[in-house]
């Protein structure tokens, strides 16, 4: 795996570069961006997003406005056999095959990068979309 970039971003000499959707970010990524320690990096689907987490072009994706599963099962895992973190925002497991296939959110980034970005989140209020089952956002 390149190097992650993981310890620049947490020295402080670069932003953390969260990987963003172009057309329909979460509020939550949104107010991310107006810190002076994140970038936004647009791009199209939760699997380029993803793929660009695992080659480190970016340095997370976090989603929070739902999608279904079949949009982040192949990428998760390919994600994981990097070593990545897989998971929903509040830390817990992704779970797929479920009677539903939506996925609220979705929470990506190497391991050494996971409590600053959940600190982060948290600054922004992250908790209340956290088990959210809202389609906001859906596309069918």
């Amino acid at each position: 795996m390149p190097d992650d970039g993981s310890a620049a971003v947490l020295s402080g000499d670069r932003p953390l570069r969260i990987a963003a959707s172009r057309s329909r970010p979460p509020a939550f990524v949104a107010a991310l961006a107006e810190r002076d320690d994140v970038e936004l990096v647009p791009m199209g689907s939760a699997g380029v997003k993803m793929m660009a987490v695992a080659d480190a072009t970016v340095d997370a994706y976090v989603h929070g406005g739902g999608q279904y599963e079949w949009d982040s099962a192949a990428p998760v895992a390919v994600a994981r056999s990097r070593g990545l973190v897989c998971t929903r925002l509040d830390g817990s497991e992704l779970e797929y095959n479920r009677e539903s296939p939506w996925l609220p959110d979705l929470f990506v980034c190497p391991p050494a990068l996971a409590p600053r970005l959940r600190e982060l989140l948290d600054t922004v209020g992250v908790a209340s979309v956290v088990g959210a089952d809202s389609k906001e956002g859906a596309q069918s």
